[in-house]
Formats: C-alpha cells, structure tokens, sequence
C-alpha cells in the first residue's frame, strides 16, 4: 500500500534557505508519492498541525542541517531522531561556528556531511533522497517504473559526483517550511 513519506527537516536559524531547498527536491523526485515535511516552528510561531504529526519519533527520514550555531529545539531533535534510528543526513555547512556549534559539531563526527556550496547540498540531498527511497521501496509502496526511474537518477548523480570538484576547506565526510507535498497522479 501506498503512504506518504513522512521526512522532519532540523536546521540552526542561519539554514532557512537550504531547509527550503529541500522542499523544492522533495517535489522533484520521481515518483508520485505524497509527502509530509515536517519541522519546528521558527522562534515565536506556534507549532502547526503538520509539525505535530511529523516530530523526529513519527516519520520515515531525518535531515539535520548546523551551520554557524546551534539552538533549541535541534539538540533535543537529534537526540530522539538518534533514539529511535531513523535514516539521518547530518550536513554540516563549511562556515565559521559559534562556540556552541563548535561543541555541538563534535558530537556528531563521523556522521557529518560536509558542504559548501549550494550546487554541493543539492547533490548530497538528492542522492540521499533516492537511496532512501530505493531501501524503502517495499515500504513506501513504489511501481516499477518508479524504481527506474530513481535507479536512472541515481546513477546521472553518481556520474555527477564523480565529476564534481572536491569540496574546499573542511575535507570530513560521511554517511522548507512545514508542509505536505501531495502526489499529482498514480502510476498504479
């Protein structure tokens, strides 16, 4: 059976338009899966009723994005993203941190995905989304010709990724607004 792949978007403050971004490759995959993007409100907004319903212990997929700081809820977000092993992308922006990022950057090695450049992100996060979906193929209710078609996409990333210049700085590496992205027709 078909179901909505639920994905809970934590990000520090200075990340707004990269957690946008990925609002906009969640829309771009192909498939005709609905989706639930899901994150804490911004300072001084209530939680909206899709926040609610896609907290990091209900959904299928994790993003965690640090830039120069870090703050309230994201610490206590990727503990219970931790607690109950969800898939996690932890990126880590290459910029200057505060102290607090800097502490809160070394819990996280070796699960750190470092990048730079918006071209960067966009690679990383597409490439993740279609692993995910490809291991949850069962689980998320993908058609054949779905299967395909990220199985073509991923490998058009992979050949991009090879091409890629290596990232400048910081060489460690490793493994939107709230909102609901329905799908537009079944390929049932």
């Amino acid at each position: 059976m078909r179901r909505a792949v639920r994905l809970y978007v934590s990000a520090s403050a200075d990340l707004e338009a990269e957690r946008d971004l990925i609002g906009r490759l969640v829309a771009g995959m192909p498939v005709t899966l609905g989706w639930q993007i899901g994150r804490a409100p911004l300072p001084g907004h209530e939680r909206d009723e899709v926040t609610v319903h896609v907290a990091p212990h209900d959904c299928d997929l994790y993003i965690f994005m640090l830039g120069r700081d870090i703050t309230a809820p994201a610490g206590i977000e990727w503990d219970a993203a931790h607690e109950v092993q969800h898939p996690i992308l932890a990126l880590l922006k290459n910029v200057p941190r505060t102290p607090a990022g800097l502490v809160f950057q070394r819990l996280g090695i070796g699960e750190w995905t470092v990048y730079s450049t918006q071209a960067e992100f966009e690679r990383i996060v597409r490439a993740w989304l279609v692993r995910q979906l490809l291991d949850g193929q069962d689980r998320f209710g993908l058609v054949l010709s779905e299967v395909e078609a990220l199985i073509a996409l991923a490998s058009r990333l992979a050949r991009e990724i090879e091409s890629a210049p290596a990232p400048a700085g910081d060489a460690e590496r490793s493994a939107g607004g709230a909102g609901v992205i329905l799908a537009t027709h079944s390929t049932d």
